[in-house]
């Protein structure tokens, strides 16, 4: 049974992972001197996912 929580552990780090590959080189905003988007724009995301 543990095993379950382990790779279910696994899996959401591997999402949250390739989501924060996708969209780092995503819309920049003058909030970080262009360079890549804001947090809020991470949390976001990974709420739209896991919902």
């Amino acid at each position: 049974m543990n095993w379950i929580y382990f790779f279910v552990g696994i899996g959401f780090l591997t999402a949250g992972y390739l989501i924060y590959q996708g969209i780092k080189n995503g819309f920049a905003s003058k909030k970080t001197n262009w360079s890549g988007p804001i947090l809020p724009l991470y949390v976001q995301v990974w709420g739209a996912f896991t919902l």
